[in-house]
């Protein structure tokens, strides 16, 4: 997986912000996936800051049961759980599956 710069990140974020132009227009400028921005939009919505490239983290059983139930009992989806816990979609998919 690419990592992206904070500066980057936080340049098409606020382009978006300004409404200089949609999520799908941003991918395109800056050859990206769409979903990759609409997941760097839709975490800095959430909690205010842009996510930085980290480490591997590891997460315990009580966490990821956590994760699971906050996305079973409330009308979300993956993306925005993921979002709320500063997960990627890809991880909370998998632990639905365990």
């Amino acid at each position: 997986m690419a990592k992206y710069s904070p500066e980057l990140k936080a340049e098409i974020i606020s382009k978006y912000n300004q409404g200089m132009a949609t999520s799908i227009q941003l991918a395109r400028e800056y050859n990206l996936n769409s979903r990759v921005v609409r997941s760097w939009i839709q975490t800095y919505r959430l909690q205010g800051k842009i996510r930085h490239s980290r480490n591997k983290r590891i997460f315990d059983t009580d966490f990821k049961l956590a994760v699971i139930d906050y996305y079973q009992t409330h009308e979300v989806t993956i993306a925005e759980v993921a979002a709320r816990f500063d997960l990627l979609p890809g991880q909370v998919s998998h632990w639905r599956t365990l």
